[in-house]
C-alpha cells in the first residue's frame, strides 16, 4: 500500500479518530487549560501529571492552540 492510498483508507481515518478520542480522554481541554494557568507551559510537569509522552502532549496542546496561547 502506498503512503497516499494509506492516507485515504478508512482504516487510517479510524486510527486518527481513535487517537483523537484517546487524547480527549487522557488530556481533557478544560483540565489542560486549568493546569496551564497554574503551571504555565512546563512540559515536564504536564507529561508527568497526565502520564503521556512529550509528543502526545505537544500534539494535544498544538491541536487545541493552547501552546500558542500559553507560550507568551
Amino acid at each position: 500500500m502506498t503512503t497516499l492510498s494509506r492516507f485515504y483508507s478508512s482504516h487510517f481515518q479510524q486510527e486518527k479518530d481513535a487517537d483523537r478520542f484517546a487524547a480527549e480522554i487522557l488530556m481533557p481541554k478544560t483540565f489542560l487549560e486549568k493546569d496551564l494557568k497554574e503551571l504555565g507551559l512546563d512540559i515536564e510537569k504536564l507529561i508527568k501529571k497526565y502520564n503521556v509522552s512529550e509528543q502526545a502532549m505537544w500534539i494535544r496542546l498544538t491541536s487545541l492552540r493552547l501552546a500558542e496561547k500559553y507560550s507568551q
